[in-house]
C-alpha cells in the first residue's frame, strides 16, 4: 500500500486575519498545506514554498473572509 503524509496549518495574525493562499486555476482560497517530502517536518511542509509554481497569491484574509 503506498503512503502519503501531509500537513496543513492556521496562522493568525496581530489584526485577527488568516493566511491564505490561492492555486493557480481556481478562486478558492485555502490555509497552506501539502504533502510532506522526506526528511521534512510538518511545520515546514506548511511554510510559503513554490517550487512548482502552483500558488498564485498568498494573503491575509479577516476571519470573517474566510467563513464567507
Amino acid at each position: 500500500m503506498k503512503s502519503w503524509s501531509g500537513s496543513a496549518g492556521i496562522c493568525i495574525n496581530e489584526q485577527k486575519e488568516m493566511l491564505m493562499v490561492r492555486s493557480v486555476g481556481t478562486e478558492k482560497w485555502a490555509v497552506p498545506s501539502g504533502g510532506i517530502e522526506v526528511g521534512e517536518s510538518p511545520e515546514e511542509c506548511c511554510g510559503i514554498n513554490d517550487p512548482d509554481g502552483s500558488i498564485a497569491e498568498a494573503d491575509w484574509k479577516s476571519l470573517s473572509e474566510t467563513i464567507a
